[in-house]
C-alpha cells in the first residue's frame, strides 16, 4: 500500500516564484522611472502599458488566493481568518499607490518642462513606496501561508490551487506571464520549471513566447 505523500516546502516553488517576480518587477519599474530622460514621453507610455499587465497579474494572483487557496486553508485552520483580514487591509493600501503610479506615467506622456520633472519625481516616489510595501506584504504573506499550509493542507490542495490559478489567467496574458515568471529564474531553476510544462507549452515558450517576451523587455 502506497504511503500518502505529505506536503513539502518544495511544493510552494511556483508560489514563491510568482511573489519573487512581482517584487523584482516593481523594483525594476521604480528604477526605470528614475532613469527616464527629461521630457521623455515614449518610455512612460511603455512603462504604463507594462504596469497594466502587472496590475492584471497581481489582481489575478490575489483573486486566485481568495477563491481557492485561502478558503481551503481557513477551513482547516480557522485561526488563519485573522491573518486574512491583515492581508486585505494591506491590499487596501497597495492598490491606490499602484493607481497613482500609473496615473503619473500617463501624465508624463503629456507634461512639459518643470511639470514633467515634478511629475516624474512624484511618480518615482509612488512606485518606490508601492515596491517596498508590496515586497513586505508578499514576504509576510508567504511566511505565514507556507508555514500554516505545511501544518494543515495536503499536496492535492496546492495542486488544485495551482491548476485553477493557471486556468484562470486570461488567454491574452498567458503568453506573457509564463516567460515573465521564467525570466526570474536562475538557469538550473528555469530548466527544471520548463521541464514541468506540457509539451505544447514548452514548444510555445521556446519558439514564440520566450522570444516575444525578450523583444518586449528590450522595449522597456
Amino acid at each position: 500500500m502506497n504511503a500518502i505523500r505529505t506536503l513539502k516546502d518544495s511544493d510552494f516553488e511556483g508560489y514563491r516564484l510568482a511573489h519573487r517576480a512581482m517584487s523584482r518587477e516593481m523594483d525594476a519599474v521604480a528604477r526605470m522611472i528614475g532613469a527616464l530622460a527629461p521630457g521623455d514621453r515614449v518610455r512612460p507610455r511603455r512603462l504604463r502599458e507594462w504596469l497594466q499587465f502587472l496590475e492584471r497579474t497581481l489582481h489575478h494572483h490575489h483573486v486566485a488566493e481568495d477563491r481557492w487557496f485561502f478558503p481551503a486553508l481557513e477551513k482547516k485552520d480557522p485561526g488563519f481568518a485573522g491573518f486574512r483580514q491583515e492581508l486585505d487591509a494591506e491590499h487596501a493600501v497597495l492598490e491606490p499607490l499602484l493607481r497613482r503610479t500609473m496615473e503619473g506615467l500617463r501624465a508624463l506622456t503629456q507634461a512639459e518642462g518643470q511639470a514633467w520633472d515634478t511629475t516624474r519625481a512624484q511618480t518615482q516616489a509612488d512606485a518606490e513606496s508601492f515596491s517596498r510595501l508590496l515586497t513586505e506584504h508578499l514576504t509576510n504573506e508567504e511566511k505565514v501561508v507556507v508555514e500554516r499550509s505545511l501544518q494543515h493542507l495536503r499536496p492535492v490542495d496546492i495542486e488544485t490551487f495551482n491548476r485553477k490559478a493557471w486556468a484562470g489567467i486570461p488567454v491574452g496574458d498567458l503568453r506573457t506571464v509564463l516567460p515573465w515568471l521564467l525570466d526570474t529564474c536562475e538557469p538550473e531553476e528555469r530548466a527544471r520549471m520548463v521541464s514541468k510544462l506540457t509539451l505544447g507549452n514548452r514548444i510555445l515558450y521556446t519558439l514564440a513566447w520566450g522570444p516575444r517576451f525578450s523583444r518586449m523587455r528590450s522595449g522597456l
